[in-house]
């Protein structure tokens, strides 16, 4: 007989994890105290009679406060740094207004004393020079509205009030004072544990599962993908609103969590263990990860209303486990955003984390740092490799290859930076700088007279990104090309990783009239009935299969193969890698439509193009290079 799995103790760790939340009361929850406090003493001032005292204000304020406090006790939403300063103002303007409508009545008297909180207040959440700004405000205003007497028959109120708002406020203090010291400090945004608590309460549950033989630990980071389309489309304001949508999607998942956080940005952490019932499913603890993994993704897809519009969200998650892959909070957490960037730079969305890769070196990430920015500071500069037609030798085009001359390095080729690139979203501004500088050359040639196209590079993010088309659109209008300008080279495995969504953007790309063309042809592993759906120009025979036409019978199978599979799908095809003459015969007895390689040019400095070319008519007696 199957014993049944317990039941999760969700209610019991819930509740710790909203302890620890609300040990870290926030901004909000300060305010809230203040107008709540605030409020009950003007209806008390209210109550009584004979105070001297403007009762037409005493009512709005209270009004006012009272909406404020049922607003944040409802709603309890974290609080902008604006919302914050004009929580400050209203207790700098409230005791003063009631001063000076008030005179020598004792309610007045009493909020004046409400000017301890301004004070506390701005100490906790603010810099010391915003404190002493609001403390000589106050007692500007004070002053400015006149003092006030304390009659004996008034004593009780002005006790009550006084010591409320004081002690309230003391105490929040503390707490929050506290908090910090646990490292359990909220983030503003979400009220979840901020980048700054997560460690040591990882280290705590670490310990558990050392000390305690609590089980495994998963660690998952998740991040949102392309956030900032979120942010530049709608506004920060709207984006906090998306990103505490996804915080409370992570706490209502199906599982416990014993830690959710956000990390910065736009990153998430979640960590829970497995059920002890988990030998009994079969999984293991990686694979029950990427399945929760798999879950969070779907759990935080939205759609989220953001202005009368539903946004859906994709995002990337990177699993660790404790104690298999780290024992310390730094690396579980090192090695998770390391399996997101592996996550993102293959289109897979889940991945978890693997040995192999954790080899990235300091000079790795010096280097992509250096990276960022670089087409700014002018580092990046565009080769470009002439393709020509096989029968004629007459020039048809041109390949973008992207170098970037490092300050310290000289001149780098792609292999050395690109790769690194493809982790992260820099690929994304590596290759908008391509785009939009292959169109500029493209329409300096064409004002020369050299009516020539183009081929740029796309990675897989950049693909798969949702960007690239209002990209070209963008590129295309600002220098007047037409779409047949510009040829856009994906790879094999582009195509593989998402087919759906390649499929999706290509048919795009074609209604736009951008040509597209399949490079590195023959690594992967597209089936036909997937390659004769897709809207293709130009298949690309991968340069390994070229080097071995001549020598290698399987190499030259293979290249008449996707010769034959082109033709027949009306597509053209091109050869690259062409070195030799030999070669270059061959494949032009074979039957292919485009040659590229050393043998016909280097990729070329734009200025060089035009000499190449005259060269090339002078000493053209026949076709052939």
């Amino acid at each position: 007989m199957t014993t049944p799995a317990p039941a999760p103790r969700r209610p019991a760790l819930r509740a710790r994890h909203r302890a620890a939340v609300d040990l870290a009361l926030s901004a909000t929850q300060v305010v809230r105290l203040y107008h709540g406090v605030g409020a009950a003493a003007l209806l008390l001032g209210l109550a009584l009679p004979d105070l001297g005292q403007s009762r037409a204000v005493m009512a709005g304020l209270a009004a006012a406060m009272l909406l404020v406090t049922l607003v944040l006790a409802v709603r309890p939403r974290p609080l902008s740094r604006v919302a914050c300063h004009v929580a400050c103002t209203a207790g700098v303007v409230s005791p003063c207004l009631l001063v000076a409508t008030g005179g020598d009545g004792p309610v007045g008297a009493a909020y004046g004393t409400y000017l301890v909180w301004t004070t506390l207040f701005a100490a906790t959440f603010f810099s010391p020079r915003a404190t002493a700004a609001y403390a000589a405000l106050g007692v500007a205003g004070l002053a400015a509205a006149g003092s006030a007497a304390h009659p004996p028959a008034t004593a009780v109120l002005l006790a009550v009030v006084t010591t409320s708002a004081v002690g309230a406020v003391t105490l929040v203090t503390a707490r929050v004072a506290a908090a910090r010291a646990l490292g359990l400090i909220t983030d503003p945004v979400t009220t979840l544990l901020d980048g700054r608590g997560l460690p040591p309460a990882l280290e705590r549950e670490l310990a558990r599962t050392e000390d305690e033989g609590a089980g495994p630990l998963a660690v998952l980071v998740v991040s949102v993908d392309r956030f900032r389309d979120v942010n530049d489309a709608f506004g920060h304001r709207h984006g906090d609103d998306v990103l505490s949508g996804v915080a409370r999607a992570l706490l209502q998942l199906p599982v416990e969590p014993l830690l959710v956080a956000r990390l910065a940005g736009d990153e998430f952490v979640l960590a829970a263990r497995p059920s002890r019932a988990l030998p009994r499913t079969g999984l293991t603890g990686a694979e029950w990860a990427a399945a929760l993994a798999e879950r969070l993704r779907t759990a935080v897809a939205g759609p989220y209303r953001v202005r009368d519009v539903d946004v859906t969200l994709e995002t990337s998650v990177g699993c660790v486990l404790a104690p298999q892959h780290g024992r310390t909070a730094e690396t579980l957490l090192r090695r998770a955003e390391r399996a997101v960037l592996e996550a993102k730079a293959q289109g897979l969305g889940v991945q978890v984390w693997q040995p192999a890769p954790d080899t990235a070196s300091a000079t790795d990430m010096l280097l992509l740092a250096e990276l960022r920015g670089a087409g700014e500071r002018g580092e990046l500069r565009l080769r470009y490799q002439p393709q020509c037609e096989a029968a004629t030798g007459r020039l048809r085009g041109l390949e973008a290859l992207v170098r970037w001359q490092h300050p310290r390095l000289g001149l780098l080729s792609p292999a050395s930076f690109v790769e690194l690139a493809e982790r992260t979203d820099t690929i994304v501004d590596l290759t908008d700088w391509v785009l939009a500088e292959a169109a500029r050359q493209c329409r300096a040639w064409r004002d020369q007279g050299l009516d020539l196209e183009v081929s740029v590079n796309v990675s897989t993010r950049v693909l798969h990104g949702g960007a690239l088309v209002p990209q070209l659109r963008s590129v295309l209008a600002e220098h007047g090309l037409p779409p047949s300008a510009l040829r856009l080279e994906i790879t094999e495995t582009t195509v593989l990783r998402r087919p759906e969504r390649a499929a999706l953007v290509l048919g795009q790309l074609r209604e736009l009239g951008v040509a597209v063309s399949v490079d590195d042809f023959g690594t992967g592993y597209t089936s036909l009935a997937m390659l004769s759906e897709l809207p293709l120009d130009e298949l690309k025979l991968d340069a390994r299969f070229v080097s071995g036409l001549l020598t290698r019978p399987a190499d030259a199978a293979i290249a008449t193969s996707v010769l034959e599979l082109a033709h027949r799908l009306g597509l053209v095809t091109v050869a690259e890698g062409v070195e030799d003459e030999e070669t270059a015969e061959e494949l032009r007895r074979i039957g292919y439509d485009t040659l590229q390689g050393y043998l016909f040019a280097p990729p070329l400095d734009p200025a060089a193009l035009p000499l190449w070319l005259r060269a090339r008519e002078a000493a053209a007696a026949s076709p052939l290079p």
